[in-house]
């Protein structure tokens, strides 16, 4: 609240912490923003054409609902944007050989999620990445420069879908990528110098 300048709060899970900051203190929103990662609006998991109840969302119903209803500036990357960022290739061969501290605790920390994860629940296939889907959200924190935004009204279901409905409270929505392979270059650059 003492800030001298708006803060923006990054959320990249499911939003328990977030809501129960707003109901301890609900004029938090007067002086920062809110960027999620958070559901999928015409697009679901690794592209699909129709649209999933994202992790995030169903993982909290009531408490996604109480951010979105919340009068601060809300901005998500949804399943639409952030479902299919995977590194590959030359990309991730860089990601590979580099061995700065940063990108080392993240292979470390990959390998123990790996081992504690559900073989069949692991996201990544050979050659590739997990999907990345945080690194968006962060993004968002810096740069709108590569995506396309719509300023859509979004109700959270009972089922945890996020939908498209005149009952929804205004959320701005990265739906789509201007240059989605500029986005992965930045990221191995960014992790990589």
């Amino acid at each position: 609240m003492n800030s001298p300048e708006p803060l923006t709060v990054i959320a990249i899970g499911p939003l328990g912490t977030v809501a129960g900051a707003l109901k301890m203190n609900p004029n938090i929103t007067e002086n920062s923003r809110f960027i999620g990662m958070h559901g999928s609006i015409r697009i679901g998991y690794r592209g699909s054409n129709s649209p999933r109840g994202e992790f995030n969302v169903k993982r909290n119903i009531e408490a996604c609902r109480a951010v979105f209803q919340a009068p601060w500036e809300k901005t998500i990357t949804p399943l639409d944007t952030c479902g299919n960022i995977v590194l590959s290739g030359a990309l991730l061969e860089r990601f590979v050989k580099c061995d700065n501290l940063v990108v080392k605790s993240i292979k470390e920390n990959f390998e123990i999620w790996k081992k504690k994860i559900v073989p069949k629940l692991i996201l990544a296939k050979k050659n590739e990445t997990s999907i990345l889907f945080d690194t968006v959200a962060i993004y968002l924190g810096f740069s709108e420069e590569l995506l396309n935004f719509e300023e859509l009204k979004i109700e959270i279901t009972d089922r945890g879908l996020t939908q498209i409905s005149e009952r929804g409270n205004l959320v701005r929505c990265a739906t789509s990528w201007k240059d989605v392979q500029a986005f992965k270059y930045l990221l191995v650059d960014r992790l990589t110098n």
